[in-house]
């Protein structure tokens, strides 16, 4: 405390401080004098907000000499409370981007209201992603009070992530979601088998700017295709990847060649 023994001559004070750094005062407080037992005892009270290893330093103060008691100093273990949803974290790549067909990884890190890890005990978590799909999260405890979880998303787009403890209670701020958070899920890299092929003879779909070769043929053609000798013919590849998804950003090379037979053969490049 800042004044010694306010309103008498002399007292007992208390500090606690951390074995790691011995130089940061965790708490500073007199003793007050026990009158109920009336027995000579004097009592200390603390509250630490940080778990970890304690030493507890009393002295007597007497008209501004501060003497340390010889039984000093008081050794203490302060464990962590109860898991805190609010204040548990989740952290990781896969909270923000993702591969469509590659698998996930975040971490969950288990604290306490004060923000100190929860290194012990259970704790049970379910979490989904919401978007073009409904992923589930799976969770598996590592160490540390730390959980992973993992997901493998397929279809690319937006997704907004949920994670609860519990029977249903967020942590951390999910869910985060779109505008100012959430998933995106990226396609995978172009698949020639899964890719379109379109000309004047097939009309795109009214969902889509390409039509899957369910009416004109699937997949990469092997019907025959009608063009005027002497003109140019003109037709659209949708490149898309295993799982279907339209690669929009494009920078795929595509190579078609025409054979004698009249049909085309494309090849990833």
């Amino acid at each position: 405390p800042d004044e010694p023994c306010p309103g008498s001559s002399s007292c007992f004070s208390c500090l606690a401080y951390n074995v790691n750094d011995p130089r940061t005062f965790i708490s500073d407080v007199f003793a007050t004098y026990n009158y109920d037992a009336q027995d000579g005892h004097y009592i200390a009270a603390m509250t630490l907000q940080r778990s970890g290893n304690f030493r507890v330093l009393c002295y007597l103060e007497t008209n501004g000499d501060k003497l340390p008691l010889t039984s000093a100093p008081l050794p203490i273990q302060v464990d962590p409370g109860a898991i805190s949803s609010s204040q548990t974290r989740v952290t990781g790549e896969g909270l923000i981007r993702a591969v469509a067909g590659q698998q996930q990884v975040m971490t969950v890190t288990t604290r306490d209201q004060y923000e100190n890890p929860v290194t012990s005990g259970n704790a049970v978590f379910s979490g989904t992603l919401r978007g073009p799909l409904m992923v589930p999260i799976a969770f598996a405890r590592i160490e540390g009070g730390q959980f992973t979880a993992t997901y493998t998303a397929t279809a690319s787009g937006e997704y907004v992530v949920s994670i609860m403890r519990g029977g249903g209670e967020p942590i951390d701020d999910s869910p985060w979601g779109p505008p100012d958070a959430g998933l995106t899920v990226a396609p995978a890299v172009v698949d020639a088998s899964k890719s379109t092929f379109v000309d004047q003879m097939c009309p795109p779909a009214d969902d889509s700017p390409a039509i899957y070769f369910d009416i004109c043929g699937r997949g990469l053609p092997s019907r025959s295709v009608t063009a005027e000798a002497g003109q140019n013919f003109s037709f659209t590849v949708v490149s898309r990847d295993f799982y279907t998804n339209i690669l929009a950003n494009g920078g795929d090379f595509i190579l078609s060649t025409a054979r004698r037979s009249d049909s085309f053969r494309l090849i990833n490049g």
